[in-house]
């Protein structure tokens, strides 16, 4: 199992506002150089750029059908717990077992109640 949730120090996590202006900022200067990257190219340069310098991208919105914990790689993708809604673990987990994290670890979201529409 991973182990780069216990590892990371505090990361702050940009306000919506923030990425948009990173967004688009990253755009701008591709299209200076002659380069149009797609919105998929722009969000990962934006996320891996921020995440060397203990940043992250705002995480995307959780899949309500499963714990909606969530937590930040070294490479600030953003992963979800895959165990139930309200599960008694402390520990939330990736499907596949290489991330593992509790609500208080730096650079995660914790678990909140989802309504179903």
């Amino acid at each position: 199992m991973h182990t780069d949730a216990e590892d990371t120090e505090m990361r702050r996590i940009l306000t919506d506002d923030e990425h948009r202006t990173a967004y688009h900022r990253a755009q701008d200067i591709a299209l200076r150089y002659g380069h149009q990257l797609t919105y998929p190219e722009t969000t990962e340069l934006v996320a891996a750029v921020l995440a060397a310098a203990d940043v992250l991208t705002p995480p995307p919105t959780p899949n309500p059908d499963t714990c909606t914990a969530q937590f930040a790689d070294q490479a600030g993708d953003w992963w979800q717990c895959n165990h139930n809604p309200g599960h008694p673990n402390i520990y939330h987990h990736t499907e596949e077992g290489e991330y593992a994290w509790t609500d208080g670890t730096p650079g995660t979201v914790p678990a909140h109640p989802t309504i179903k529409p």
